[in-house]
């Protein structure tokens, strides 16, 4: 008796502090420690180890509920992709499976959390926006500021070390605008929804605060589809908002994106889509060569646009499918898409906020970046991988339901 109760002691330890902690670790940890050094070891630890631990620990309850309907089909697609580095250039298949495997017990992580500790969640998910808030403005002042770079300069480019706490070639995790642009695009996103939901006035001009300097450092890192998928989520949640009365709202939201890619053409023309167009065409074309399984996960497509370097990425998440796992698996992780969509069509409750804000957000970031297909957790990884586990954690809710 003492044994089980011991062990059902054991089990909420994990859920109630091991597994928030780790996902705590794992948002904040993304956005401000370099994933290539000893900090992955931190996060497999803290996040990773605990939701293994969990799913055995409750293998026959929650996971064999969990890992079913259109999640077991997203976990095929996931697997497949991996397995298709088997026939890339450069195989690696094992490494590929042992990425999924993290992959997967993480989104049972967080479908956990979501729907057995959302009290947690929520307060993890904001704590989390308060901090990057926190952190917009330091760089924002250590690059402009402490610098002295004046406000038209990009940030990062020419990236410092002023403060003695970021690797000197970039801040934190971050090696290009592009993807700290969507690591930031991710946190403002999940601010919004958060900011919506509360009640309480402090908390919401807290959330009002972080969401406004991380805004700013969008805008300073001037990268359009960051400021498009602003303009899109903001515009969405006005609809959700105020209904009718909203078309003054998307109105000002078009206008002030408009100015902003007229702002960024002024100060830097080639920046953002150049030579995108061409790269999408070399890609193409290079997924024609094998359109049916793709060239296998691990190679990188030789893409040079105007006869330039070999940039090794498709700079679009849908030409990357098609490339690296073919027609076979794009149409897998299509019908994942349409079986969440048609889960979701059945549900009139405000959930459905939530599941909506993050498939736009999964459909349309990384129209411009191709990376992180089947990666260890690291900056993509809020582009994609959270959001999809956000996704299959409420659709497998809705279907426990039915």
């Amino acid at each position: 008796m003492d044994h089980i109760q011991g062990k059902n002691t054991f089990k909420h330890m994990v859920s109630s502090w091991w597994m928030p902690f780790g996902l705590l670790i794992l948002l904040i940890g993304m956005f401000i420690f370099p994933s290539r050094g000893g900090y992955k070891t931190i996060i497999y630890l803290v996040f990773i180890l605990p939701c293994l631990i969990y799913l055995l620990m409750d293998i026959k309850g929650t996971g064999k509920n969990y890992f079913n309907g259109t999640v077991l089909l997203a976990v095929l697609a996931i697997f497949y992709l991996a397995i298709s580095s088997q026939w890339s250039s450069d195989p690696d298949v094992l490494k590929k499976i042992k990425y999924a495997l993290v992959i997967v017990v993480s989104g049972y992580g967080i479908y956990c959390l979501i729907n057995h500790q959302y009290r947690l969640f929520s307060y993890i998910s904001i704590f989390s926006v308060v901090l990057v808030g926190v952190f917009s403005v330091v760089w924002i002042v250590d690059f402009y500021i402490g610098n002295n770079y004046p406000l038209v300069q990009r940030f990062f480019a020419g990236a410092t070390n002023h403060f003695g706490i970021y690797k000197p070639r970039a801040y934190a995790n971050f090696y290009n605008p592009l993807l700290l642009s969507h690591a930031l695009t991710f946190f403002f996103t999940l601010g919004l929804y958060f900011f919506r939901l509360t009640k309480k006035r402090s908390l919401q001009i807290t959330l009002l605060l972080s969401i406004s300097s991380i805004l700013t450092l969008i805008f300073l890192a001037q990268t359009q589809m960051a400021w498009i998928m602003v303009a899109i989520i903001s515009t969405f949640h006005a609809v959700v908002r105020y209904r009718q009365k909203s078309v003054w709202i998307i109105l000002a939201i078009c206008l002030l994106l408009a100015l902003s890619i007229w702002y960024l053409h002024y100060v830097q023309l080639k920046s953002g889509f150049s030579y995108r167009l061409e790269i999408w065409v070399q890609s193409f074309f290079l997924f024609l060569e094998k359109p049916w399984f793709g060239h296998g996960l691990g190679g990188y497509p030789p893409i040079a646009p105007r006869g330039g370097i070999i940039l090794a990425d498709t700079h679009n998440i849908y030409l990357a499918l098609l490339y690296y796992s073919g027609l076979c698996g794009l149409l897998l992780f299509a019908l994942v898409g349409l079986s969440m969509i048609r889960t979701a069509l059945r549900e009139r409750n405000a959930d459905q906020t939530w599941f909506l804000q993050w498939l736009i957000f999964v459909l349309f970031v990384q129209m411009t970046d191709g990376g992180g297909l089947v990666a260890r957790p690291s900056e993509y990884w809020f582009s994609l991988w959270i959001p999809a586990m956000f996704l299959l954690a409420q659709t497998r809710a809705w279907e426990l339901k039915t």
